[in-house]
């Protein structure tokens, strides 16, 4: 039995999808990225990382101000008629559209490298505390990311005309435009692989348990439905160039680009949601690889501790030392002058020394 036809539009709506007008969804898809990336922003800041701010939240604030760059050029090109008929909208109003769409692909290329470089940050991090190798690794990636946010920026606006969305993009100078799109794309896809794989490869020979690396990859795989939004943004851009389309066709490419970049400015909080963080680091924020070094904290306020060395606590009636006793035998003179040293001693605790040794009116507390 066929389903009844829908029932027609009636009163005032807050948007319809027409066959002229599907600038509907373009608007919605831009609201919606823009506050939800807003709220992880602030959640982040004021919830997850209140005062312990570093680089890559100053990174990820500049990401979200090119993101939101991006999100107004978008709502001032859907005002001017994007996502409808090109025989709909004024004719003063189609440069203003080209114009504001164009200058939001610049920027959002922009805002994926500087979200990417905030999460490379944050795993810098995380993962590299006295640890060159990864270190060095994370710093090549960042400037390998940074390159390629400058390129794509360039590659994707030098010596194209902003009209191809009015007058179709076979009819506008813009060479190899599907390649250039493909490169930039392509590229970007290998790069947020790469940033999921990363974490992944420096833990490889850690102490970690399986199942705490097992929630780190999970963590961090939470950043790869990028990669298929990339690749469906990419799809539809260059099916809209390759059908010379014009004004409706274009809806399919505006929505996925705002998909694109909420989710990717979204996702680089997740690795820093503060159970995991909590759980998960030592150190600070980072793990050891020693056997010795097992011990959670923070690196700022604790400082590495000998495995062959234990703390000798000395109680008397008059006073108290913590004498640190090495694995090996100590001579009691060169033990009783670093006890000195290293706590208040009195002068009638060197003649008892050996009282100490003996158990006799001493008490010891090995810690």
């Amino acid at each position: 039995m066929p389903l009844p036809s829908p029932a027609p539009l009636t009163g005032n709506r807050f948007a319809t999808v027409t066959k002229t007008d599907h600038g509907a969804p373009i608007f919605i898809a831009a609201t919606l990225g823009l506050v939800f990336s807003f709220l992880v922003l602030f959640v982040r800041i004021t919830v997850i990382k209140w005062h312990r701010w570093g680089l890559d939240d100053l990174v990820l604030v500049c990401a979200k101000t090119i993101g939101l760059g991006q999100w107004i050029c978008i709502f001032i090109s859907y005002h001017n008629g994007l996502g409808k008929a090109i025989s709909i909208v004024d004719p003063g109003d189609l440069p203003h559209m080209a114009k504001a769409f164009f200058a939001s692909r610049i920027l959002l290329v922009i805002a994926l490298c500087l979200a990417k470089c905030s999460l490379l940050l944050s795993i810098r991090t995380i993962f590299t505390v006295d640890l060159k190798k990864q270190w060095l690794t994370s710093n090549i990636t960042i400037a390998i990311v940074c390159a390629w946010g400058a390129a794509s920026a360039l590659a994707i606006s030098v010596n194209c005309s902003p009209n191809y969305v009015v007058s179709g993009p076979q009819n506008v100078q813009c060479p190899n435009h599907i390649s250039r799109l493909r490169a930039i794309f392509i590229l970007e896809a290998l790069l947020e692989s790469t940033i999921v794989v990363l974490p992944v490869i420096f833990l490889i020979g850690s102490n970690m348990a399986w199942s705490r690396k097992l929630l780190v990859a999970v963590i961090f795989s939470l950043r790869l439905p990028t990669v298929a939004f990339i690749i469906v943004y990419l799809v539809t851009s260059t099916r809209f160039i390759s059908n010379d389309s014009t004004g409706v066709g274009i809806a399919d490419t505006a929505v996925w680009q705002q998909v694109l970049l909420g989710y990717s400015l979204m996702s680089v909080t997740i690795p820093m949601l503060k159970q995991f963080v909590t759980d998960f680091t030592t150190g600070g924020m980072g793990f050891s690889k020693t056997p010795t070094d097992t011990h959670n904290g923070s690196s700022q306020n604790t400082k590495p501790q000998s495995s062959t060395a234990v703390e000798l606590s000395v109680f008397s009636k008059k006073s108290s030392a913590t004498v640190p006793l090495p694995s090996r035998a100590t001579e009691p003179a060169k033990l009783l002058r670093r006890s000195r040293s290293a706590s208040h001693v009195s002068e009638d605790v060197a003649p008892d020394f050996s009282s100490v040794v003996s158990h006799s009116s001493r008490q010891r507390m090995i810690q």
